[in-house]
């Protein structure tokens, strides 16, 4: 997926020493830092933009199942705007059924 500089497989040896720390060290993370951290924070950051579970799993490769059991807490406020968008839609389709749109 991530070729080397030069083409081939990259070393993730290599790629840790050369690139992820001094990119931590650079940013002050406190350490140990992993890579894997990332997949959090962007779960994280993705749901409370208000990316759905069914979204993120898609994208991330994963099962519904899983983004609930290890975001569930970030889940539990996305459910108050469902009622608000279900409102949206039943508003629109009577403005459509008004105009004679489908």
């Amino acid at each position: 997926m991530f070729p080397a500089v030069r083409g081939g497989v990259l070393n993730i040896d290599n790629w840790r020493r050369r690139t992820w720390v001094p990119a931590i060290e650079a940013a002050g993370v406190r350490r140990p830092a992993w890579i894997y951290d990332l997949r959090s924070t962007f779960a994280s950051d993705a749901l409370a933009a208000g990316v759905s579970a069914v979204e993120l799993a898609r994208v991330m490769g994963t099962s519904i199942e899983m983004v609930e059991r290890h975001y569930g807490t970030l889940l539990d406020g996305a459910t108050a705007g469902i009622a608000g968008r279900l409102d949206a839609l039943d508003a629109e389709r009577d403005t459509d059924r008004a105009t004679g749109e489908r």
